[in-house]
């Protein structure tokens, strides 16, 4: 985590209870704050990187483990060989187990966010995809998070994530091989 993040999340963190969506969301807006911006953004970097288990599945169960919850994503589908489009996780429960079962990461490098009323939109580095040999490989992708002011808990609705595939595959040890034919095949000499 940059120092700027940290620093943020800090100051976030002392202003906002954490655990308690419906105590500190300001119900006079429809619209998501700076602050709950960072929130939910910090609750999900906590969760990704599993650092501390305990702390990940308070985050995860604070923000995605809602049964409704639905997580799409065209890089994931491309690397389990399904249909674009198909949905990555069909529950809230589920993908928390799932993201807490998986490696924890060395680093996530939040490089941009922006939001507005209802989405948040964050460009991220995740660094040890595949496990502690991949510490110093970033994978470069986007998060588009739908959150609903007026849930009492569990405010994520759904998120779409999108990633450098070929890193992800190549860092969770995916054999990658140039095709034998066609124009993307390696040419002769």
């Amino acid at each position: 985590m940059k120092f700027s993040t940290a620093l943020l999340f800090a100051t976030t963190a002392a202003a906002v209870p954490f655990g308690n969506w419906k105590q500190w969301k300001q119900p006079s807006t429809n619209c998501l704050t700076d602050e709950q911006a960072a929130y939910i953004n910090e609750l999900s970097t906590i969760f990704q990187l599993k650092a501390n288990l305990t702390a990940a599945r308070l985050a995860g169960e604070e923000l995605f483990a809602a049964e409704e919850y639905k997580q799409y994503g065209h890089s994931i589908n491309s690397l389990r060989g399904d249909a674009l489009g198909t949905l990555v996780e069909p529950s809230g429960t589920q993908y928390v187990e799932n993201v807490l079962s998986a490696p924890p990461l060395a680093r996530i490098d939040s490089l941009a966010s922006l939001h507005n009323c209802t989405h948040i939109m964050e460009h991220w580095d995740f660094y040890g995809v595949g496990g502690p040999q991949n510490a110093n490989i970033p994978v470069r992708g986007f998060s588009l998070t739908k959150v609903d002011l007026t849930r009492e808990k569990q405010p994520v609705v759904w998120r779409q994530v999108e990633f450098n595939s070929m890193q992800w595959a190549n860092n969770t040890g995916f054999t990658i091989e140039f095709p034998t034919s066609g124009p993307y095949a390696p040419q002769p000499e």
